[in-house]
């Protein structure tokens, strides 16, 4: 067949189906950690809660770097989990584009058709330790990420189901699914079946397009917290925030919430901590906000349970604001072709913060063990950086 056939035929899948609704929907968050002085950390490169071993990564699953298994440095920001929905009336082919500008997508599902490459390591590495031996790669320099599928968006009511192996998904995995969004079809990868090692290929059928990432690259919100509780927060870029919310879990007392508002361009606020605890229902203050952003109840819903353990219940002082659309398509430019009659995108920055109590605990446990208890912390690597920062001088742990 000609490659002008191919092309004709690949132009008609695309518009075939042109004057139908087609409407795709988006979230996700980036996570940064702010010292008290609201230096942004980096050492963001590490897991919070593993993938599932069906996800796929740059070189085979990586569950502790994020899909890297090559070291990096100035890694400032985690891109974390941006799932898309696909609603339409009828089966049809869809091509998307996502592009990173400031990192990598690191991790994707189902299997991509195109996107960034990593240079080819410099020789044969045949172990983990070698590996780690190499060069980082430093995000502070830049990064122009990228990933792109040729999916198949089914049509309602299909009789094709979800098929990854069940017995690989992690708790958070099967929460983002919603009702109402159409399944998607995409290239061959693990399947489930009847076989005890699970090792079947086949067509995958999900209920999104997932991926993930880490970056380097400026926020629009500053934190920062003052010896005595004060958080000072400005918003330092050009368009509004919707929606801000201090989030302080410190004590494990199920949470309190200290102040909750939008931040125009350019505008400070200066929050106490004050003690207003939460009742079960202390993801409820997120949930219309995100639905005002673009995204349907379901969605929202799912959004906060995917972030239940790793958001909620882990101890810990984080603020939690809608970033603004402007800044997301920046970041994140994307394509999809045909090009979706209403396209909503609803990212969510989570800013850990560390107060000068717990950056003066962390200094005296550094010096006094190289930061024993808090080594397979997932922010291990930020603390480290802080207090280098702080004056300390460490000896090196490995993390």
């Amino acid at each position: 067949m000609s490659g002008w056939c191919v092309l004709g035929m690949l132009f008609t899948s695309l518009t075939l189906h042109a004057g139908e609704p087609l409407v795709v929907h988006e979230w996700g968050t980036f996570t940064a950690v702010h010292a008290s002085d609201g230096t942004l950390l980096s050492g963001l490169e590490r897991e919070e809660h593993r993938l599932p071993n069906f996800v796929r990564s740059h070189a085979g699953f990586s569950p502790a770097d994020k899909g890297w298994s090559r070291p990096v440095k100035n890694v400032t920001i985690k891109m974390e989990t941006p799932v898309l929905y696909f609603y339409s009336d009828t089966e049809r082919k869809v091509r998307v584009d996502v592009g990173f500008r400031g990192g990598s997508i690191s991790q994707w599902y189902p299997e991509r058709a195109g996107g960034e490459e990593l240079s080819p390591l410099p020789a044969p590495v045949t172990d983990i330790v070698q590996l780690r031996t190499m060069a980082p790669v430093d995000f502070a320099a830049g990064f122009e990420g990228s990933v792109r599928w040729d999916v198949t968006v089914l049509a309602p009511g299909t009789a094709e189901v979800i098929n990854n192996p069940r017995a690989w998904e992690t708790p958070q995995w099967p929460r983002a699914r919603v009702s109402g969004a159409n399944l998607v079809k995409g290239p061959p990868g693990f399947v489930e079946t009847g076989r005890a090692d699970f090792s079947a290929t086949a067509p995958v059928v999900e209920g999104f397009l997932f991926y993930r990432g880490i970056g380097s690259f400026e926020i629009p919100l500053h934190v920062s917290v003052t010896a005595d509780g004060t958080l000072r927060l400005r918003n330092s870029g050009e368009a509004d925030i919707p929606f801000v919310w201090i989030y302080d879990n410190r004590e494990r007392v199920g949470g309190r919430y200290v102040w909750e508002g939008g931040l125009a361009a350019g505008e400070s606020i200066v929050a106490g901590l004050a003690k207003v605890h939460f009742g079960p229902e202390r993801t409820k203050a997120l949930l219309e906000p995100l639905k005002a952003a673009g995204l349907t109840e379901a969605e929202a819903r799912a959004m906060l349970a995917t972030w239940q353990e790793s958001y909620f219940d882990a101890p810990g002082l984080r603020v939690f604001w809608i970033v603004p659309r402007e800044f997301t398509d920046r970041i994140l430019p994307i394509k999809i072709t045909p090009a979706p009659d209403k396209l909503e995108r609803v990212l969510v920055g989570r800013s850990e913060v560390l107060t000068p109590a717990f950056e003066k605990e962390l200094a005296e446990g550094f010096r006094a063990d190289g930061g024993e208890r808090w080594v397979s912390d997932r922010y291990f690597l930020a603390y480290r950086e802080r207090v280098r920062q702080l004056g300390v001088v460490l000896r090196e742990k490995t993390p």
